[in-house]
């Protein structure tokens, strides 16, 4: 495989990277495994209006990618329901793109999801269903799945439930959550291995580290240091590419934080 060959399966597998927020694993529906009828305790209270910046760098196959993410979290009122929106607008070597979910501001749930960059996505998500269209390389899909119990979103979202856990040292759960591009439902596992004091960019901080992945593959995780004081924010994520992405590394860190309502909410419809 020549340079530019190479350079561009690593960006190709950074904007995957960014979609779903942590190396991506094999699709595999898991609708028919043993999955959890309800979702961990989750207190949206605890979540505040916040802009974090994160940095992801890609290693992989002798090359190296990296792209900055801005999250911005608001308050806000979606089609009469009070809601947490959260925006990702992120900046790599493939360009420009932006990722906004809106979830239900006291459960997390997810309500709708909007995507815009490499391909566009319009998600919306009940109790029961998840509908929309993925339009990417001049192809547009239709999603319309139905599920048999209840889901996480995935992405940013997913990061703002883990923020509302009430971790432990020792604590675990398990969850579901759908994955609009691959129209899956895969079962997740979050454990809390120990403490460790991080500094990165953004500054030094108590986490709690804790291994994030699929139940059924050993490929798809990343190691998580999550902010011990709530809401726990991903301080630094770290994720092993497996051998059909190049067997590389993704390592993920938080830049800034700042508390407040963001200047600054734009990325979607």
């Amino acid at each position: 495989m020549n340079v530019r060959s190479r350079t561009g399966c690593l960006a190709f597998m950074l904007g995957l990277v960014l979609i779903g927020g942590a190396a991506p694993a094999h699709a595999q529906d898991t609708t028919h495994t043993t999955a959890p009828d309800t979702l961990p305790a989750l207190d949206g209270s605890v979540i505040e209006p916040a802009t974090l910046v994160y940095e992801t760098t890609i290693e992989a196959q002798g090359q190296r990618a990296s792209a900055t993410v801005r999250r911005t979290i608001a308050a806000a009122t979606y089609d009469g329901q009070a809601v947490w929106r959260i925006v990702d607008q992120n900046q790599s070597g493939m360009g420009a793109g932006a990722d906004s979910f809106w979830v239900d501001r006291g459960t997390l749930a997810p309500v709708r999801r909007s995507m815009s960059g490499q391909g566009r996505l319009r998600v919306a998500y009940t109790d029961s269903t998840v509908t929309g269209t993925f339009q990417a390389r001049g192809r547009s899909v239709s999603i319309d799945a139905a599920l048999d119990g209840p889901i996480l979103g995935d992405g940013p979202a997913l990061e703002i439930a883990l923020a509302a856990l009430p971790l432990t040292d020792g604590y675990s759960t398990t969850f579901r959550i759908f994955n609009p591009v691959q129209q899956s439902t895969r079962t997740m596992q979050l454990i809390v291995t120990g403490t460790r004091t991080v500094q990165v960019p953004g500054g030094t901080y108590k986490t709690y580290v804790a291994e994030l992945g699929p139940v059924d593959a050993d490929q798809g995780g990343e190691t998580l240091f999550l902010k011990q004081t709530a809401p726990h924010h991903v301080v630094r994520g770290e994720s092993a590419l497996p051998p059909q992405m190049g067997s590389g590394s993704a390592v993920r860190v938080l830049r800034s934080m700042d508390v407040g309502p963001p200047s600054n909410t734009s990325g979607g419809q």
